[in-house]
């Protein structure tokens, strides 16, 4: 959403940057492709992209921190992160940062819960997802 509220207002020049930039931002960075053809290297576009509007790059490392919060060894630790994080996107002039904060400070124990059951319903989800497509 963010993107393409910052596509619309770019110029010609930010355009072409933002242009086909979606995937790039929702990649986990490691899974970035470089490539020596400066036009099909995805870490060099992602960072031509961030350095064009400092919005879209607060909202891809808030995203990022994000991310890495499932890589907290324990629920304290997840605690003081996710906390941390959601006072940090609270504070920040993005809109959709400050709904997202909103949305997991309601969400927060039953996302912190993960680390006292690391229990995944995705296989379920899966299998669901097939049953509704026959």
């Amino acid at each position: 959403m963010l993107r393409r509220q910052l596509y619309h207002e770019a110029d010609v020049l930010g355009k072409d940057v933002l242009k086909g930039s979606r995937y790039l931002l929702l990649k986990a960075p490691e899974n970035l492709k470089a490539n020596e053809d400066k036009n099909k290297d995805e870490r060099a576009r992602l960072q031509a992209a961030l350095e064009l509007n400092q919005p879209l790059a607060t909202a891809y490392y808030m995203k990022e921190r994000l991310r890495l919060l499932f890589d907290c060894v324990d629920r304290q630790q997840a605690e003081k992160e996710l906390d941390a994080w959601i006072d940090g996107a609270q504070s920040s002039v993005i809109n959709i940062l400050k709904e997202a904060a909103r949305k997991l400070l309601v969400w927060k124990p039953f996302i912190l819960n993960w680390y006292k059951h690391p229990i995944s319903t995705n296989k379920l989800e899966v299998v669901n997802r097939k049953i509704g497509l026959l």
